[in-house]
C-alpha cells in the first residue's frame, strides 16, 4: 500500500512539471549594436567566418571542420579562451551586402 502511494504522489507532482514544459514557449533574443565606424571598416575586420579569434578577445582559435570558410553551410568550432567550443553553422554569407548569418 506505501508503495501505491508513493507512485501516485509522484505521478501528481510530476504531472505539473509536464503540463508547464508543455506550454513552454521559444525565447528568442536580438540585439543591436551600433559601431562609431565606417561600414566597410567593420567588414574588414569582421568578415572571415573562418577566423573569429582575429578579433574577438573570448575566442583563442577558429576551425572549418566542414565546407568551406564564407560559404553556406560551413561549420566552425570556436576555441574559447577557458577551452570551452562552440560549434557554428554558417546560414548566409553577402559579402556585397557586408552579412552572414549563422546559427
Amino acid at each position: 500500500m506505501n508503495k501505491t502511494i508513493s507512485i501516485l504522489f509522484a505521478v501528481a507532482l510530476a504531472l505539473p512539471i509536464a503540463a508547464f514544459a508543455g506550454n513552454a514557449k521559444t525565447l528568442k533574443v536580438v540585439e543591436k549594436i551600433e559601431i562609431n565606424a565606417p561600414a566597410n571598416v567593420v567588414w574588414a575586420k569582421v568578415d572571415d567566418f573562418g577566423d573569429m579569434g582575429e578579433w574577438h578577445p573570448a575566442v583563442k582559435k577558429t576551425e572549418i571542420v566542414k565546407g568551406k570558410d564564407n560559404v553556406k553551410g560551413a561549420v566552425r568550432v570556436l576555441t574559447l579562451q577557458d577551452g570551452g567550443t562552440i560549434k557554428e553553422k554558417l546560414r548566409s554569407y553577402n559579402a556585397k551586402g557586408m552579412t552572414f548569418e549563422y546559427e
